[in-house]
């Protein structure tokens, strides 16, 4: 609805207006970007923290495989 309003009353508006609404979708615009930006950075450091978690858990159950000591078979 409002954009339909801004589509068929646009030239009718005031200089005034025209810049407010102009300045108003550019910090709007501004944010979206930024807190999508946010958003990526965060995603892409949780996926860099789980991949070192994963390798330090694969790292421990080597060394856990090395450390244990191999049963021997019972000598009947």
């Amino acid at each position: 609805m409002c954009l339909v309003f801004l589509a068929t009353e646009w030239g009718n508006l005031p200089t005034r207006a025209m810049v407010s609404m102009l300045v108003a979708t550019g910090i709007f615009s501004f944010m979206f970007a930024f807190r999508r930006g946010q958003r990526l950075r965060m995603e892409a450091r949780y996926e860099a923290e789980m991949r070192e978690l994963e390798e330090m858990e694969e790292e421990d159950d080597d060394v856990a495989d090395r450390d244990e000591p191999e049963a021997e078979a019972p000598k009947a």
